[in-house]
């Protein structure tokens, strides 16, 4: 991360998180509700009055985490006065549609003794304890939350916000306060919100004989610089090491998928480190091919490896497609475990293939980073982690191919998005997935742009791709060379003049089967 040197106030960050809990005020909690407009981020009055000092003189307040050269630092750009910033003149749209106003009740699954030494428990209680209250509170909206400390980023939980209209016949709370005990809580939160937009909050705390409820002042903030989750190594489910993703998939050993995954994984990677680390210096290239799910990456990849005589792997490899089933249903945790291990195993199997001619990779690490994010941080591009940030940084223990073929273009995405009838939360989801990947993209990486090259068919993507790629002396188009790599190029597209092509363009771009001129 970049270093700052503005920090506006002094609330530092430990991002070792081995600060002890007794140096965490539960007061000094960061909140977020994951709303369909937004995440909304809150935190009490008092804390945010302690950090911001001086707050009464100042207008307009706006959150950000921001990096320091000590660490992240939780600094306030021009904070307002807390009687400014309640919950009441900030989310009115949030709660139109109640007319008696809402109730909001917020628990968590995870274990509140052991928030990080075991990930994997406290993700499968949280997917537990959902499908309780989606029992328990049939017709009401479930919406996802997260909270951390800034002072001990590591100290990271996910929960569930329940939505339910004040004056609902049947005692909510107490089914609340159930599920709390049966998840072992130490507190649970309820905020009632009025139609006329008065509001009260508290803390209920259950690590007494009997509960108690303390009285909480919010303050709603605007915005976060990016999503809390990455703020530290292990508060996300992005893998930079096989051993690591191996463990969290250990502790789902109950499973008889993964005993076969283990199997296969440690078959393949264990084989090839030992087989073929030395013959890696001579060998053909491996391309990687990436982007959105409209991208059709899948055909594009099978078109390259024709055109260049090359031989394809896809990831998640054959070897393991069949368990992908058991995994997606999954937390996002073992979900995203079971894809990183995915990659190793292709990484394994395209080194012994790079032997013998060229690989194209159908997706790689980049596509299994780029999905677990946006699954993570959910919309807003504002939610991402930014360009450099440590979370895009390749693993050390996985080999990189020669280059990223990325297809992709956000004039095309932004096109679509405006078309009636669009999903609109699908098209969030893309353009939040190739926002990610441009946020990674490393120098080495080959764009095709459909708009920026004009190249509006498969054969036209993959002549580009050509082109580009011998423009980085990766393949060869001379096929009178006995080296040469790409024997049918020549004849597909012999220069890097794209101004006519023969293509079929589909019906959204209004075009016929044809010879277009792309001017």
């Amino acid at each position: 991360m970049k270093d700052k040197d503005n920090s506006k106030f002094d609330v530092e960050i430990d991002v070792t998180g081995e600060a002890d809990d007794d140096d965490v005020d539960w007061l000094e909690c960061i909140s977020a509700i994951e709303t369909p407009k937004g995440v909304l981020y809150f935190c009490d009055s008092a804390y945010f009055a302690q950090a911001a000092k001086s707050i009464s003189k100042l207008e307009d307040s706006c959150i950000a985490l921001e990096s320091g050269n000590q660490g992240d630092q939780l600094v306030v750009d021009n904070p307002a006065s807390c009687q400014d910033r309640r919950i009441s003149k900030s989310i009115p749209s949030f709660i139109s549609r109640f007319s008696h106003g809402v109730c909001l009740y917020s628990i968590t699954g995870y274990n509140p003794l052991n928030i990080q030494q075991d990930s994997v428990e406290n993700h499968f209680c949280n997917q537990s304890l959902l499908q309780d209250l989606r029992d328990a509170f049939p017709d009401s909206e479930i919406l996802k939350n997260f909270s951390y400390f800034p002072r001990k980023p590591n100290h990271f939980e996910r929960g569930f916000t329940i939505m339910v209209p004040i004056g609902h016949p049947t005692n909510q709370e107490a089914t609340v306060y159930r599920l709390a005990m049966k998840y072992k809580q130490a507190a649970y939160f309820v905020c009632e919100i009025e139609e006329t937009g008065e509001h009260r909050q508290k803390l209920v705390l259950l690590l007494g004989e009997k509960p108690e409820v303390v009285e909480e002042s919010l303050v709603v903030l605007e915005r976060l610089s990016y999503h809390p989750a990455y703020l530290h190594r292990d508060n996300n489910s992005v893998f930079h090491r096989f051993e690591d993703a191996m463990d969290i998939l250990s502790k789902c050993a109950h499973f008889p998928e993964t005993q076969e995954l283990f199997h296969i994984a440690k078959h393949s990677v264990l084989r090839t480190e030992s087989s073929t680390n030395s013959a890696m210096a001579e060998r053909h290239p491996v391309i990687a091919m990436e982007g959105i799910s409209e991208a059709g990456i899948t055909k594009q990849s099978k078109q390259l490896s024709e055109s260049l005589g090359a031989q394809r792997i896809q990831s998640p490899p054959t070897c393991i497609q069949h368990l992908r089933q058991t995994f997606d249903k999954q937390n996002d945790l073992v979900r995203a475990a079971f894809y990183s291990v995915g990659n190793y195993i292709v990484s394994a199997q395209m080194q012994e293939m790079a032997q013998k001619s060229p690989v194209i990779v159908d997706r790689y690490w980049n596509s299994t980073v780029a999905f677990t994010i946006v699954s993570e941080v959910g919309t807003g591009a504002s939610n991402l982690p930014p360009k450099n940030h440590f979370v895009y940084e390749w693993p050390s223990d996985l080999p990189k191919p020669d280059t990223v073929v990325f297809i992709g273009s956000k004039r095309e995405m932004r096109k679509k998005s405006k078309v009636k009838g669009q999903c609109e939360k699908g098209q969030q989801a893309k353009q939040m997935i190739l926002e990610t990947f441009r946020r990674m993209k490393m120098s080495d990486w080959i764009e095709v742009d459909r708009c920026k090259d004009k190249c509006w068919s498969s054969d036209a993507i993959t002549a580009v791709t050509i082109d580009k790629l011998s423009a980085l002396n990766l393949i060869s188009l001379d096929q009178s060379s006995g080296d040469s790599l790409c024997p049918a190029a020549a004849t597909l597209h012999p220069s890097k003049v794209h101004d006519v092509i023969h293509v079929e363009v589909d019906a959204v771009n209004g075009v016929g089967k044809d010879d277009i001129p792309f001017l």
